[in-house]
C-alpha cells in the first residue's frame, strides 16, 4: 500500500477510539512481526550449532571406528599368532 493513501485513510477516521485501536494493532503486528524475525534468527543459529556438534561427533565416531578396526587386526594378527605356535607344539610334541 502506498504510505499517502494510508496517511489519508487513517485522517478520514474520525473516531477516536478506532484511531487508538488501530494504533494499538499497528503495535501489536509489528511486535509480533519483530518476535518472528527474533525466532527465526534464533532457531538458525541453533541449527547450525547443532550442525557443528554433528560434525565433531561424525569426526569421532570415524576415529572410534578406525581404532576398532585396527584393533580387529590387531587381534587377528595375536589369534594367527597362537594358532602356529599351537601347530609348531603339537609338531614338536610329536
Amino acid at each position: 500500500m502506498n504510505s499517502e493513501t494510508i496517511q489519508v485513510t487513517y485522517e478520514a477516521i474520525d473516531n477516536p477510539i478506532l484511531r487508538l485501536l488501530i494504533v494499538f494493532m499497528s503495535v501489536a503486528v509489528t511486535g509480533l512481526i519483530g518476535a518472528i524475525v527474533y525466532l527465526y534468527r534464533e532457531r538458525q543459529a541453533l541449527q547450525r550449532e547443532m550442525i557443528d556438534m554433528n560434525k565433531e561427533a561424525i569426526l569421532v565416531y570415524d576415529r572410534m571406528s578406525d581404532s576398532l578396526t585396527e584393533a580387529t587386526q590387531g587381534y587377528a594378527r595375536v589369534t594367527e599368532a597362537l594358532e602356529d605356535l599351537r601347530k609348531e607344539l603339537q609338531h614338536t610334541n610329536r
